[in-house]
């Protein structure tokens, strides 16, 4: 990869702060009435028809159409409000991985012309659809939190443009759809994430070689690994806690 496409690739990373300090001016009427860092309580109904939205300082907001884009923070908001206005709601297939850390090399064949390779497999004992997901050259995991009332603590990668640590990462998915009386998908993410959070503090890190041998990392173990973790924060653990076999 040349250093003009890599540049090219990672523009939104590194610029993305300039462009909140400085956004781009659009006309002032297009965010004309626009109202930031307001929650919203619930949904307006009446005879079957949307109205607005209630604040949870009581203020009111109506309206002809309302467009409901609570993102990952308001997603158990929203399916509490769907129950409540008894809307029909299909439960999405559930996506639980882990983020990999590999030497540069590893990828690179892929990277270099891709950049963000997207592979996908199915499993041959559960013929489960396994998929890789974000992936990042040359970049670095880090922390994040769900947000929201009931936050935990899981983990994301990035890549910067002039900057580079070995090392690249990518999350790894199972995805599964589970079947009736399944209807918590959000709460059994957060529960798995919640686990590994009560085991380390944070999120935990283990070798893939500790892992297939039913070994716990160390410190020591870490230490002496191949692959460094960038997340310098990470515990050294057993996944297995955490994920069930399958």
């Amino acid at each position: 990869m040349t250093k003009r496409h890599w540049e090219q690739a990672q523009f939104y990373q590194a610029c993305l702060a300039a462009h909140l300090i400085n956004p781009i001016p659009y006309p002032v009427e297009f965010i004309r009435g626009a109202e930031l860092e307001v929650m919203v309580s619930n949904i307006i109904v009446d005879d079957g028809e949307v109205r607005g939205v209630e604040t949870e300082a009581g203020d009111r907001f109506d309206c002809r159409y309302l467009i409901l884009a609570p993102g990952r923070e308001g997603a158990d908001w929203l399916s509490k409000e769907a129950n409540r206005l008894n809307l029909t709601m299909h439960n999405n297939p559930v996506d639980v991985g882990v983020r990999v850390e590999v030497p540069v090399a590893v990828m690179q064949e892929l990277t270099d012309v891709l950049y963000e390779a997207k592979l996908e497999f199915t499993s041959k004992s559960f013929d489960d659809r396994i998929r890789t997901f974000c992936m990042c050259p040359n970049g670095e995991v880090i922390m994040e939190s769900t947000g929201g009332c009931d936050p935990v603590i899981t983990v994301n990668g990035h890549s910067y443009a002039n900057h580079s640590s070995g090392n690249t990462n990518f999350a790894l998915l199972v995805s599964t759809a589970f079947t009736e009386p399944f209807r918590e998908p959000i709460a059994y993410g957060k529960h798995l994430a919640r686990l590994a959070n009560i085991l380390s503090g944070g999120v935990l890190v283990q070798r893939l070689g500790d892992l297939l041998e039913g070994q716990r990392s160390t410190p020591a173990r870490i230490e002496r690994s191949v692959v460094q973790p960038t997340l310098k924060t990470a515990t050294p653990g057993d996944l297995s806690f955490v994920l069930s076999y399958r």
